[in-house]
């Protein structure tokens, strides 16, 4: 490099100006002899000095002593970092300030406590929502669907849902699985309402604040902060260069199935559902639009062991919410 770089320069000379040249390009020739004395360039440069010398100027108030401002300002920094590690863990400082994405393990929503009454673990959501918020009216069909959705995944409604699975097939002993599924996504909400109204078991309030459905108008948020992720909907995102909206869902119906595709599809809506009742339930739903999750016709696998997503091919079926719980991040 050393006999190379003056070379170099002979034969630049002949193409450029000499107003070209100034002592940057002369720099070139001293720097192999420079490598050779000092060795790596990271144990011998400058920068962190020069960057600290920017913070402790930045902490003069008296120009005729500077010296002593800089040392007053400096040991009211040094106490004010340590005091912050002996204040209530309640209380946010900058030393103990919440993470990006608000997953200390603290919920998103606070409901009204009931003694014996304990909230279902579907509405136990960690993260928080961000960017402006727009509200508006569901469709019948989009509120029947999210109410639905929200039935079906609760874990606490799973009994009373083998009770409906029995009594249809008891009703309709020749009906085919396919046809119990869509029997159960259409009637399932309904049913249900009645089934609790005019049982003689005493079922806790939360059960009685959510068969009533949540509240058609609904409050939309741009970008939600969960488990990690950074989710955008499509229409925060769709000018930039950088996209944080790709949605993947494990199995047909959500579920973690080894044999079932998973489903990959666009976040359109980040929604926060409402019961109306004592306890307030409240719960943060997806809407996405999902591509054909079918092998050959809407994906394919790669040489890499990935798919390959074809976009033009669109999930037939209407079935676009899911629980923030359940998304995981393209």
């Amino acid at each position: 490099m050393k006999e190379n770089i003056p070379l170099i320069l002979c034969a630049l000379e002949k193409v450029f100006p000499p107003s070209f040249f100034d002592v940057m390009e002369h720099l070139a020739i001293h720097l192999p002899d420079e490598a050779r004395l000092g060795g790596p360039v990271q144990f011998r440069w400058m920068y962190p000095f020069e960057r600290l010398f920017f913070h402790l100027k930045r902490k003069v108030k008296n120009k005729n002593k500077p010296e002593g401002a800089i040392v007053k300002q400096y040991v009211n920094e040094e106490i004010t970092y340590f005091t912050n590690f002996y204040f209530e863990p309640h209380i946010k400082t900058k030393a103990k300030s919440s993470s990006r994405y608000g997953d200390e393990d603290e919920m998103m929503f606070q409901f009204n406590q009931v003694d014996g009454c304990d909230i279902p673990a579907i509405f136990n959501q960690i993260g928080r929502l961000s960017g402006k918020s727009k509200e508006r009216w569901l469709s019948v069909e989009e509120w029947r669907h999210a109410h639905t959705y929200v039935l079906l995944n609760c874990d606490e409604i799973r009994p009373i849902e083998r009770v409906f699975d029995e009594e249809t097939k008891r009703l309709n002993p020749n009906m085919s699985d396919e046809e119990c599924i869509d029997l159960k996504e259409s009637s399932f909400a309904a049913w249900l309402q009645n089934y609790v109204s005019h049982s003689s078991e005493n079922f806790p309030i939360w059960i009685q604040d959510l068969i009533r459905g949540p509240s058609r108008m609904v409050k939309f948020w741009p970008i939600m902060f969960t488990r990690g992720y950074t989710f955008h909907t499509y229409a925060h995102d769709s000018d930039r260069k950088t996209s944080n909206y790709g949605i993947c869902v494990k199995g047909a119906n959500c579920c973690d199935v080894a044999d079932e595709p998973d489903f990959y599809g666009i976040l359109q809506d980040i929604m926060v559902l409402e019961y109306h009742g004592y306890i307030g339930l409240k719960m943060v739903i997806f809407n996405c639009d999902w591509f054909d999750p079918t092998i050959g016709r809407g994906m394919r696998r790669n040489g890499s062991g990935g798919f390959d997503i074809n976009l033009s091919k669109k999930y037939s079926k209407y079935d676009p919410f899911i629980l923030s719980s359940q998304a995981d991040q393209l």
